[in-house]
């Protein structure tokens, strides 16, 4: 089959609005993203059905990582596990892809790879980036297995200093099962001085920690500190291998409630708040909760979408570029597990 029925596609131009928390005036779909109907058709590229979408910034430039990526549908055709694209226009209205990496057959460009082998190394998929002074910092989980559960081997560190072009693995900077079971999915954010990681177990059931490194500091293992807890209302870190021990059934650390997936984490300046978006129902659905420090207290989760609604859901990812009326609206890349690919949605707040 070479596209998927009509009817999985019906909502793509956006025009349906709903409404699942009363927060919010609405959530829509804006457009596709990704595969043909997006305003850059990704079929030539070899990127006819892909997920994640992650975004992150160097400087004015919005760079968005996808994981795995086929040349056909269904998973089918060309596989690689990962790919980088460039926006050419964060505006939600008129959202456009600029460019993929390309390799020199002109396809998206494969930055990681992994051994494709079940229950080896089936795959590698970036869970967040960053990039300070230039050099971009991107994590990645490296996937043993999918069935019948999703499980992690690790969360690596890799550094580009030629804008994606390269990616060299960190020697310095790795996060183990067994020793940091709780970050083995890394979604990093920048907040003063520090990169902020917000780390969650294999799968979408476990809770969210917190550590955190001084953005300088990255490759530096023995500079990352993580969260245990507040004394008299200060949050306490513990750097070292004392911290990520604390943290492996303390659950002071905690600071999301479980279950969460695909965790997202940026500052709203409409709220005046930090924003969380991420799978956050047993469903699962896709919720955010809002907090004044990034270690919470967090809100109560409020639902963004449904995957009644939308089949085979997950995601969430946004971005301070992908916001409108000073952060008022609130865009983000959400995938569908049929016909797998990615859209951008809008959620505007009250």
């Amino acid at each position: 089959m070479d596209k998927p029925p009509f009817a999985l596609w019906l909502d793509y131009c956006g025009g349906i609005m709903k409404q699942y928390s009363d927060q919010l005036e609405y959530v829509r779909r804006v457009c596709a993203v990704t595969g043909k109907e997006a305003a850059l058709n990704t079929e030539p590229l070899g990127i006819v059905g892909t997920d994640l979408g992650i975004p992150f910034s160097d400087g004015d430039e919005l760079y968005l990582l996808f994981g795995d990526t086929f040349s056909k549908f269904w998973q089918k055709g060309r596989w690689i596990n990962n790919c980088i694209a460039k926006v050419k226009n964060a505006d939600g209205e008129n959202f456009s892809i600029e460019s993929f990496l390309t390799d020199e057959t002109g396809l998206a460009k494969e930055l990681v790879a992994a051994k494709k082998v079940d229950k080896e190394q089936m795959t590698c998929i970036p869970t967040g980036a960053v990039a300070i002074d230039g050099v971009f910092y991107m994590f990645v989980m490296s996937i043993v297995t999918w069935q019948p559960r999703w499980t992690i081997e690790n969360c690596a560190l890799y550094i580009s200093k030629d804008k994606g072009q390269t990616w060299q693995r960190s020697k310095n900077v790795v996060f183990t099962k067994e020793e940091a079971p709780n970050l083995g999915q890394i979604f990093p954010f920048e907040i003063g001085e520090y990169v902020y990681l917000f780390g969650l177990t294999e799968a979408r059931d476990g809770a969210c920690k917190l550590a955190r490194v001084p953005k300088k500091e990255l490759d530096n293992f023995d500079k990352y500190e993580y969260y245990i807890g507040k004394k008299e209302n200060i949050p306490c870190f513990v750097s070292g291998k004392d911290g990520l021990a604390t943290i492996k059934e303390n659950t002071d650390s905690v600071v999301i409630a479980a279950p969460c997936g695909e965790m997202c984490v940026t500052y709203n300046e409409y709220l005046k708040k930090y924003l969380a978006v991420y799978i956050g129902t047993d469903t699962p659905d896709i919720v955010y909760r809002t907090a004044d420090e990034p270690w919470g207290e967090w809100s109560e989760a409020q639902i963004v979408a449904l995957q009644s609604d939308y089949e085979g859901l997950y995601g969430g990812f946004t971005h301070k570029m992908l916001t409108k009326e000073g952060g008022r609206r609130v865009f983000f890349m959400m995938s569908e597990w049929k016909p797998y690919n990615v859209s951008l949605f809008e959620m505007k707040f009250k």
